[in-house]
Formats: C-alpha cells, sequence, structure tokens
C-alpha cells in the first residue's frame, strides 16, 4: 500500500511537472499590432513604419518622397539618409513586434509589392541581431515571370548571407506597361503591385517550411541558429504593404541572451572619398596594371537629386592603390564632354602606357534613339595626363558602320594564356515592327573582340550566337589555357546563357541555358583554378564559385558590396570586389575582400 501510494505521488508530480513544461513551451499568440504598441517594437534601419487601418507600411511607402499627388512618385529613399549612410542602401529594413526570443514559431503575412528599383519583403526570424538570422525573401520576377522567387537566407556575423533554398510561387498577371514600368503618375504607379499574396513560414526545430498562398514553396533542415526574435523586412527601397500579420511562437527558455542591434557600417570600404571629383559616382571597373597597381575607373556625374544619378554629364574618373587596395590615390577625372556620357575602363599595356577604353552616348531622342561612339585615349604618365579623345575603330571600322542601332563594350579589356587580349559587349536592335526602345520591344546579342598587339587595335566583332537574341552583359573566363566559357546576362530567362570556345575567342559553341541566375555578371579567373561569379543581386552581391569550369557551383553567397561588382585577386590570393551603392542619388563605390574556399567565399577584411 506504501509502495503504491508513493508511485502515485510520484507519477502525479511527473505528471505535473510535465503539464507545466508543456504550458512554458506552448505556441503563444504574439500582438503585432503597431498602433499603441509603438514602445515595443523594435526597427533596425528607419522607423518610419505605419499603419493605417490595421494596413502596416514600409518606410519606403510611408517616406513624404513618394507622396507627389499626381506626377511620377519618387521610387527613391531619403537623399540625406543615404548620403550620410550608404551602407544602408542595400540592407533590409527591419522590424519587430518584440525582441523576445522564440523557438518554434508559425508566422504568415499578406504582402503587396509595388514597383521600386530593388523591392522585395519577407520574414526574419531566429534572429540574434540585425545581422545574424534567416530570412525568408520575395521577390516579384517582372518580365521574366508572372512569379514570386522565394528564398531561404542564413545570414552570419560577417554580414554573408547563404541561400539554403529557392522556389517560385506564382501571382497575379501583371500588364506588359507595369513590367515595363511604362507609367507615367501616382495612380497608374498605384497599380503595379499584383494581387495580394501571403507568406507563411513554420519551423519545427531544424525543420524550415515555407508556403506561398497555402502551397508549399520548400522545407528544408539548417541547425545554424535554434532561437531568435521573429519580425518582418522590407527593402530599403521597397514600397510594401502588409495586412494580416499574425504570429505565434514557443518561448526560448534557455537563453540568456538579447537582440541586439549590430553596427554593420564596417562591412564594407568606400576607395573613393564622398564628393571628391564632384558628383556622385557609378559602375566601378578594376583593372591589374603590369607593375602590379590596381586601378578603379568609375563613372563620376554632378551632385544631385535629381532622381537618378545617371545625369547628362556622366565623366570616367579613376584611382589606383599600389599596397593591395590598402590605399587609393586621389580621383582623378579622365575627360568631360558636355552633354554626353561616357563608360569604360583603364587598361594597362605591357610598355607601362594606359589606356581608356569607352562608350561615349549622346542624349536619347523621343524614341530612345541613342548615338554611341566609341573612344580611346592614351597616357604614358600613370594616368596624370592623356592624349586626345580618338575614335576606336573595330577592324578598321567605326562601331556605327556595323548597322546595329545599339553598340555597348560591357567588360574591362584581359589577357588570356596565349598573349591574346579580349572585350566583351552586346549589340542591341528593335524587334521587327516595334516603335521604341524598352525591355519588351528590344533584342540583344553579346560579342568579343580580340586584339593581337595587346589592345592596341582591335578586330571586328564576334557574336557568340548569331541566332539567339536574348543575351547582353556577358563575361569571359578562362578555365584552363585555350579553353574559354562565357555566361551573359538575359532580359526573360531566369538562368544565364553559357557558352565555350577552345580557339580563342574566335568560334563559339551554341548558346546554351546554365544552372545559375544572375544579373550583371562579373568573372574572375581564381589563380587556384576557380572562377567566381559576381552577379547583381537586390540586396548586395551574389557569389558563386566554380572549381570544374562552370559544371558546377557553389552554394549562392550575398555579400554586403552592392551595385554592378567587379573583382581582382590580391596578391595573398584574397579577392578585392568593388560595386556602387544603387541607381539613385547618392551612389558611393563600396569594397570589400573575401577568400575562396570550397564551400564559396568567406569575408576576410
Amino acid at each position: 500500500m506504501i509502495f503504491m501510494k508513493k508511485t502515485g505521488l510520484i507519477l502525479f508530480t511527473l505528471g505535473m511537472l510535465f503539464l507545466i513544461s508543456c504550458k512554458k513551451i506552448a505556441f503563444v499568440e504574439v500582438d503585432t499590432r503597431l498602433n499603441g504598441r509603438e514602445n515595443a517594437w523594435t526597427f533596425s534601419g528607419r522607423s518610419t513604419w505605419k499603419e493605417i487601418n490595421g494596413v502596416l507600411y514600409s518606410p519606403m511607402y510611408a517616406n513624404p518622397l513618394l507622396d507627389r499627388g499626381e506626377d511620377m512618385p519618387a521610387l527613391y529613399a531619403d537623399y540625406a539618409l543615404f548620403d550620410e549612410h550608404p551602407e544602408m542602401r542595400y540592407r533590409w529594413e527591419y522590424a519587430f513586434p518584440t525582441v523576445d526570443f522564440f523557438t518554434d514559431i508559425d508566422v504568415s503575412i499578406t504582402l503587396q509589392q509595388y514597383y521600386a528599383p530593388g523591392g522585395g519583403c519577407g520574414i526574419v526570424f531566429r534572429a540574434l541581431d540585425n545581422v545574424r538570422g534567416y530570412t525568408v525573401e520575395v521577390f516579384d520576377m517582372g518580365r521574366k515571370g508572372h512569379d514570386y522567387r522565394v528564398s531561404l537566407m542564413v545570414n552570419d556575423e560577417s554580414g554573408y548571407g547563404t541561400e539554403l533554398a529557392v522556389g517560385f510561387a506564382p501571382h497575379s498577371v501583371m500588364p506588359d506597361e507595369v513590367i515595363h514600368a511604362q507609367f507615367t503618375d501616382r495612380k497608374g504607379w498605384e497599380k503595379t503591385s499584383p494581387e495580394p499574396a501571403t507568406l507563411r513560414v513554420k519551423t519545427a526545430g531544424p525543420r524550415i517550411t515555407v508556403f506561398m498562398d497555402g502551397t508549399e514553396v520548400f522545407s528544408v533542415e539548417d541547425d545554424t541558429y535554434s532561437y531568435g526574435a521573429t519580425g518582418i523586412i522590407a527593402g530599403v527601397s521597397a514600397p510594401i504593404k502588409i495586412t494580416d500579420y499574425q504570429l505565434q511562437a514557443r518561448q526560448a527558455l534557455t537563453t540568456k541572451e538579447r537582440w541586439q542591434a549590430v553596427d554593420y557600417s564596417g562591412f564594407v570600404t568606400y576607395p573613393v572619398p564622398r564628393h571628391r571629383v564632384g558628383g556622385w559616382y557609378g559602375n566601378p571597373l578594376l583593372s591589374r596594371m603590369p607593375d602590379g597597381k590596381i586601378v578603379i575607373t568609375f563613372t563620376r556625374t554632378k551632385d544631385g537629386p535629381p532622381a537618378t544619378w545617371r545625369g547628362k554629364n556622366e565623366s570616367p574618373a579613376f584611382t589606383f592603390s599600389a599596397d593591395e587596395g590598402k590605399t587609393w590615390s586621389e580621383p582623378k577625372i579622365i575627360c568631360i564632354r558636355e552633354g554626353y556620357k561616357i563608360y569604360g575602363s583603364v587598361y594597362g599595356h605591357k610598355d607601362g602606357s594606359w589606356s581608356f577604353i569607352g562608350t561615349m552616348t549622346k542624349e536619347k531622342d523621343e524614341q530612345q534613339q541613342a548615338m554611341y561612339r566609341h573612344i580611346h585615349m592614351q597616357s604614358t604618365d600613370n594616368g596624370n595626363t592623356w592624349s586626345e579623345m580618338e575614335d576606336l575603330k573595330f577592324n578598321g571600322r567605326l562601331s556605327h558602320e556595323y548597322g546595329w542601332r545599339g553598340f555597348y563594350l560591357y567588360s574591362v579589356p584581359f589577357r588570356i594564356s596565349d598573349g591574346t587580349v579580349l572585350m566583351t559587349g552586346y549589340r542591341f536592335e528593335l524587334m521587327p515592327g516595334a516603335e521604341i526602345m524598352n525591355n519588351d520591344t528590344r533584342r540583344d546579342q553579346s560579342f568579343v573582340v580580340r586584339s593581337t598587339d595587346d589592345g592596341k587595335s582591335w578586330g571586328a566583332p564576334i557574336l557568340i550566337d548569331t541566332d539567339k537574341f536574348d543575351t547582353n552583359e556577358c563575361m569571359v573566363a578562362e578555365p584552363e589555357p585555350g579553353k574559354l566559357v562565357s555566361f551573359s546576362r538575359t532580359l526573360r530567362g531566369r538562368f544565364m546563357w553559357t557558352a565555350t570556345s577552345t580557339d580563342g575567342g574566335l568560334t563559339w559553341s551554341e548558346l546554351k541555358e546554365s544552372s545559375v541566375s544572375g544579373e550583371c555578371p562579373n568573372l574572375l579567373n581564381h589563380s587556384s583554378g576557380a572562377i567566381v561569379l559576381a552577379s547583381r543581386d537586390y540586396l548586395g552581391n551574389s557569389v558563386r564559385i566554380t572549381f570544374d569550369g562552370g559544371k558546377s557551383w557553389t552554394r549562392k553567397r550575398r555579400i554586403p558590396v552592392s551595385g554592378m561588382a567587379t573583382m581582382v585577386e590580391l596578391k595573398d590570393s584574397r579577392v578585392f570586389i568593388a560595386g556602387h551603392t544603387g541607381w539613385s542619388n547618392p551612389t558611393w563605390i563600396q569594397a570589400d575582400k573575401f577568400r575562396i574556399t570550397p564551400d564559396g567565399p568567406v569575408a576576410e577584411r
């Protein structure tokens, strides 16, 4: 009898402990209202989120610059903010209704994304701070399909993020005038979001499952983080509406950690001092000179706004480093031509002289007809003085004599193993029957030009594929001596085009769809034998590495350097990468360094 009483007491006690334990770890409903709870919310980025009639508006949507009556809306965030904090340009805006740490969550938002350069939104969870944690990110594919790209990223303390999973979810069909940004006023812009869509994220231990509109997009396991804060995210330039924000979660009971804000301004450096040559900076291009100097050629414009840094007088400038990117020379302007835009790069000849090779464009007319001219200039004193501008010829002909409506040089000149120097570019024209040039009416083809006298003269453009018309920005690498591989941006497809050459670029295989996606690609032949691919991302640059000539790639890693990027290998085998902070004033040149590993790039600053 005594034994039975003791046993019953033990069972009763264990049962009570179990019930108490279950009660402690049960899902709880989290209050996600903003109005009346402003002090409970925590923000990283701007705190100007608004709630009106139950609808949350991102800081971009709430920005006064966006509210300009029936005029064309200003789709860019506050200029003064980004002049002072350019590192924010390509960061998420984080908003947490509470910074309590949760283990498992069941969270959903109904979202609308309106047209903007670099939009996007989603959910952050298991966040230890405003850098480390998971993000589920939703981006409209725009002209590449009537759907959202949904990805899961795990972000580490260096500011790098690794893509763990990706999928696509259909949204309502959008008209061409929206896809190609042909709206002209506020009323038209208000129609640029697809119908509301619901994103849901559920976790169960390491298992992470993501749904869009009730359909599973992917389910994966990862144990990098087991707890942290949960909130919502929006791109810095993204006008987002969020309704029906629901969060159920289990409290993390065993940790004494607390969410904290991390200063991420040191994740990037700024090799070109701001305002030093009179305006905003963009389109950096890196070149290694024969004497070891690293040169950044970049485009500068006059002070702004206006809404875009692309002004009437874009002109090239440069700075160089003689100590592997530790310090940089005073930037200098190469040339200015009123009413023209000039974009290009500096190339170092074996004899020690420099060439500037560029594309010069006159302002477009009402039919979007631009006048293209290609030029070169020479310097024998490291860029202190330059020769007069001369026309660059290709096999003795000017670029416009090839009969192409547009002819654009893209890459810096680069040597391959047999001493030949190559450049890439693309030509474009209107589709038959079209009258106005835009991304929906143009067709493009990538090409290479070759030089057998160290870049002093150039041959005729060689189209990589004469039949396909959806390749423009193109880069070429040499995975092994005598073999070239190209990767080209596509305006309409999800994955880049690729082709190979075994004769130094004279002939090419048929273009095929690759296994990697990307915008504005840049390729680097690394001394390890790897090829590094960087491509413009919404929030930085996506970097992948191949060790087998492009047959397989490491996972996508996103690094903080934003915009169109360019790379050069340092003498210690690290990679120096530079980009610019966006497409609106102000823009600045950003840079970072990383090391090559079998798993992808690793920050080493």
